[in-house]
């Protein structure tokens, strides 16, 4: 089960690959990994977060290391780590 809880202490996470997303409240989007941006779309913002957080979980697994993401949306930015199933949020 994903589980969302704090990054404890000073662990570093690496700053490659770098992940961001910007996310609009119609489902549209982009997911842009080292440089190369993708448009993605789902039903809904919701959905399309959950869609992103897949493709950092399936990187952090592919690579067997937390991958930092940063999500830019109409409500805000946030941050986290993505290790495995985890999300980590700073």
């Amino acid at each position: 089960m994903n589980e969302t809880r704090p990054v404890p202490g000073p662990q570093r996470v690496a700053d490659w690959p770098r992940v961001a997303a910007t996310l609009n409240l119609d489902g549209s989007g982009t997911i842009t990994v080292n440089g190369s941006e993708r448009p993605c779309a789902a039903a809904s913002v919701e959905e399309l977060r959950t869609g992103v957080t897949a493709r950092c979980v399936a990187i952090a697994t592919r690579i067997r290391r937390p991958v930092r993401l940063t999500v830019t949306e109409p409500s805000g930015t946030w941050h986290g780590a993505f290790e495995k199933t985890e999300l980590r949020v700073r």
